[in-house]
């Protein structure tokens, strides 16, 4: 079968990405410099197509990375630590009494921030706390998780 690879002008969300996922192995939202392009398409044509429990959304973070650069970037992971990993605290609090009502909205505030910079695995996570607020879903270490990656993957692309 022949792979396509979707490109859009629009902001690529998960709801776009679920739609679209039977047509295409990626999607590459435009403007994108030309050497993100090709190593974007060298990376969906080798066959790792986007994957949703992918621990980070690769695109969204080279757009920002190209946008505002790695220090910015860095600037804003560093934000996310001091503002959203207090809530993954307060999520098991709240776990920890049943609080359900805390729980879904501790995990929407988590999310947004999760979302923002591109962590996939830990916004689909809070998504599911926010449908079902008792699971046993271990926000804490795919949140923890998700920020090593983020941090592995910020040094890994030193401004050009």
């Amino acid at each position: 079968a022949m792979k396509r690879i979707g490109f859009s002008a629009h902001v690529i969300d998960d709801n776009l990405r679920q739609r679209t996922a039977g047509l295409f192995c990626g999607i590459i939202q435009k403007p994108v410099p030309r050497e993100e392009l090709y190593r974007m398409i060298a990376h969906y044509l080798q066959g790792k197509s986007h994957n949703a429990r992918a621990m980070l959304n690769e695109h969204q973070l080279a757009g920002d990375m190209a946008s505002v650069g790695p220090e910015k970037l860095r600037q804003w992971v560093a934000l996310f630590k001091d503002s959203a990993l207090p809530l993954v605290e307060e999520i098991e609090a709240a776990r920890a009494m049943n609080d359900d009502v805390n729980i879904k909205r501790l995990a929407h505030k988590l999310k947004s921030g999760c979302a923002s910079l591109g962590m996939t695995q830990a916004t689909e996570a809070c998504r599911e706390l926010e449908l079902q607020p008792l699971s046993d879903i271990d926000i804490k270490t795919i949140v923890t998780q998700g920020v090593t990656a983020l941090d592995a993957w910020i040094a890994g692309h030193p401004s050009p």
